[in-house]
């Protein structure tokens, strides 16, 4: 086991929902997105963590294969939003992680209401 590896289920606990080979939207392999910078592309596509400076999120990791973005906020909270690519590579770019959150999956006003599918993990 990696150090990214450990990294991961220490952060997620073990079972690791982000384990390898979870399967696909659909089983099929999505076309990768040209012109992300590499540490943004890493994020989309090698499931690297994104260690964030925010009021509110701590770190997030997504999971191509799965189309699953998982969020872990200050407060110990564990959600998992399904998105794609596309969204994630924004999440990766935004100077405000919790405004794009707030903009992109959750419904303003409101504590467990969201534009996506989410589950607290």
């Amino acid at each position: 086991m990696g150090i990214l590896s450990r990294a991961k289920e220490a952060i997620f606990g073990s079972p690791s929902p982000l384990a390898p080979g979870a399967g696909g939207l659909g089983g099929q392999p999505k076309e990768r997105i040209k012109g992300l910078s590499p540490e943004v592309a890493d994020f989309v596509y090698d499931g690297d963590l994104l260690i964030v400076r925010s009021s509110n999120v701590r770190e997030a990791q997504y999971i191509h294969e799965t189309g699953s973005l998982i969020v872990v906020y200050l407060n110990g909270d564990r959600w998992r939003y399904t998105i794609n690519d596309i969204m994630a590579a924004g999440f990766a770019q935004a100077t405000s992680k919790g405004k794009w959150i707030w903009s992109n999956v959750k419904i303003r006003g409101t504590t467990h209401d969201h534009q996506v599918p989410a589950t607290k993990i």
